[in-house]
């Protein structure tokens, strides 16, 4: 779980949480993305273009939750399937802190304590480099607003 405090009203800033659904990000390698219906809702479906070292690649993902302005989450498809979840709230007059929560849901859950202790060294790292540049990206986007 990482936070961040974002100038802005909780409004504008869970805008800027939607608009990461529809909008390309090429500084993280993200070409082309759509949300399918827009404005998103519970069902809508994301898609994302990918490109990095390894050529372009696409990846699908379900908006699971879309409670304005308070919620937003999604979940990819694949192995690992990862939840993720942005919330907003108001924290003083003009900003909002916004928290974002993944979970890998990895095949090796299947080994108890054990898989879970390899979910987090495997994905641990990587998602909260992420979670990170996802908060930066969201609040870039407020910013424009």
């Amino acid at each position: 779980m990482l936070r961040r405090r974002i100038p802005g009203p909780v409004e504008v800033v869970f805008a800027a949480c939607v608009e990461l659904l529809r909008t390309p990000d090429p500084a993280r390698g993200v070409v082309a993305r759509r949300v399918e219906p827009d404005p998103p809702v519970a069902g809508a479906l994301v898609h994302t273009t990918v490109r990095d070292r390894r050529g372009e690649r696409a990846l699908r993902a379900e908006v699971v939750a879309c409670a304005p302005p308070v919620e937003l989450a999604t979940v990819t498809e694949g192995v690992p399937a990862v939840r993720t979840t942005l919330r907003c709230a108001a924290d003083g007059p003009g900003h909002t802190v916004v928290t974002l929560t993944t979970a890998a849901e990895a095949a090796l859950g299947g080994f108890g304590r054990g898989g879970r202790v390899l979910d987090l060294l495997v994905f641990g790292r990587a998602q909260r480099r992420a979670a990170r540049s996802t908060l930066r990206r969201v609040e870039e986007l407020a910013s424009r607003r």
